[in-house]
């Protein structure tokens, strides 16, 4: 499943910015998620946005909770419908 995540940083988050592994998914094994995409933002709330591609939805937990744990960066994750997923809800509605 794709999810995206609209990351904040947190002052503490902020001051640590330069240290290695301060943006991106730090202590995360590649071989259970795939990058599709990441970035930078300057408008409103977020600071950096991701899209990420998990083997199943049980994988987002723990890493979110990782995350948070760091005391750096605030997340909101959601999980992203495929156009076809979509058609299907769109039905049933």
């Amino acid at each position: 499943p794709i999810y995206i995540s609209i990351i904040s940083y947190t002052e503490s988050g902020l001051k640590d910015i330069k240290k290695p592994g301060a943006i991106g998914l730090p202590n995360v094994n590649p071989k259970n998620l795939r990058l599709e995409q990441e970035g930078l933002s300057n408008q409103g709330d977020s600071d950096q946005w991701t899209i990420i591609d998990f083997p199943d939805d049980a994988t987002v937990a723990p890493l979110a909770l990782r995350l948070g744990a760091q005391g750096n960066p605030r997340t909101k994750t959601n999980k992203a419908f495929p156009e076809e997923a979509c058609l299907v809800i769109v039905k049933v509605v």
